[in-house]
């Protein structure tokens, strides 16, 4: 099962949009109100801004995550900022052990569109090696 959830901007809170199924992830991203969002944050006081606009995904399953946030408008193009939170065993101790990390995040800044649809399709598949090669450093 693939949750959704949305930030507002001018939401202090995290809303929970229900379920999507896979074959849907990539509608909701281009159906995403981003240059609502992006009007309402030039209209908007700075104080007043909670979040960057966001559309996450999480399979409860796997418990992988993606979220992907709008930074800006560049040149008629958007900016996103993209995360991918997973389970991850992560080594410690200069490499002589090793940590089961639940939440362990990566990211991918200053992203267009194109790079967006390349994460949504591959996590649609769960098609997490791939996932790991786009946000490998």
């Amino acid at each position: 099962m693939i949750t959704k959830t949305i930030t507002d901007p001018l939401s202090p809170e995290i809303q929970q949009a229900g379920e999507v199924q896979p074959n849907d992830l990539l509608e909701a991203f281009t159906k995403f109100p981003w240059a609502e969002f992006s009007n309402k944050m030039k209209a908007a006081d700075e104080k007043d801004i909670c979040y960057s606009p966001s559309l996450g995904f999480q399979n409860t399953t796997t418990n992988h995550k993606i979220e992907i946030s709008f930074v800006e408008f560049e040149n008629d193009k958007v900016i996103f900022y993209l995360f991918y939170i997973r389970p991850k065993e992560v080594k410690k101790l200069f490499g002589f052990k090793t940590e089961m990390k639940q939440d362990y995040m990566s990211d991918l800044l200053d992203q267009n569109e194109d790079n967006c649809i390349k994460l949504i399709n591959h996590f649609a598949k769960d098609e997490y090696a791939s996932l790991e090669e786009m946000f490998k450093k």
